[in-house]
């Protein structure tokens, strides 16, 4: 059955009596395999074109693992290239994208390897829709992990990702330079030595702001809000923060 990766509908008001809402366009994409397609995330420039990632059905194996696909389309909901990255047997899906100001387009997500293990992955591509380089990452531990955010610093073109990655969940912020070689790794383990997850990523003024939650201890189901700011230039850690509601 067909599925629909990008049903994105553009809204303006319609300066009449009523302010009525009207459907200003639609787009829809259909993969190769006519099977399941699924947006993860989406981005806009400042030409208004719009950048859409996630997940589509590939035609590789008997299971047909997922393959990331990311499309641009101008204002006007007109595709302007498609962008395909997998693996013929294995599974990749993307968490996030974000678009520099020279309209180069980045992904982070994960890529499952040859020995069934997730890595944190991340792909520039061009203007164009070309790759520009792809980066897999295993983590300080060589355990394998996801990636969950990406930012970018536009001024010196430097490109951090976030996400948790080592048998536990340990947070896991990575930095490439512009021209994909790794700067960084850092990595944070809680006081649970337990599951450590980062979801979001800032980059602001010379620091990187990492969030997401952290358990409290090993066998407990209660975790804290925890924010990390992480020199860009370094990795290193400037402070770490924990927050406990009021609750259980």
């Amino acid at each position: 059955m067909k599925k629909i990766i990008v049903l994105l509908a553009a809204f303006i008001f319609a300066i009449n009596t009523f302010g009525q809402v009207v459907e200003e366009w639609v787009s829809r994409f259909n993969g190769v395999s006519n099977a399941v397609d699924e947006p993860t995330a989406m981005a806009v420039d400042d030409s208004g074109n719009v950048y859409i990632t996630g997940r589509s059905t590939g035609v590789g194996s008997i299971v047909n693992p997922w393959d990331i696909v990311t499309i641009k389309y101008d204002s006007n909901g007109v595709e302007i290239w498609t962008a395909t990255f997998g693996n013929d047997n294995n599974q990749e899906e993307a968490n996030d994208i974000k678009v520099d100001n020279e309209g180069n387009v980045y992904i982070t997500g994960y890529s499952v390897n040859d020995q069934l293990n997730t890595d944190l992955l991340t792909i520039k591509y061009d203007s164009n829709g070309d790759t520009v380089w792809v980066r897999k990452n295993k983590g300080p531990a060589n355990e394998g992990g996801v990636a969950t955010a990406i930012a970018i610093d536009t001024i010196s073109g430097r490109v951090f990702v976030t996400g948790s990655s080592g048998f536990n969940n340990d947070y896991t912020t990575i930095a490439y330079e512009p021209n994909g070689a790794q700067l960084w790794v850092s990595s944070y383990d809680g006081p649970g030595n337990s599951i450590d997850i980062a979801y979001a990523i800032v980059y602001h003024s010379g620091a990187v702001l990492v969030t997401g939650s952290s358990r409290t201890t090993t066998m407990s189901q209660s975790d804290d809000y925890l924010t990390i700011k992480l020199s860009a230039a370094t990795g290193d850690t400037i402070w770490t923060r924990r927050y406990d509601g009021s609750g259980f």
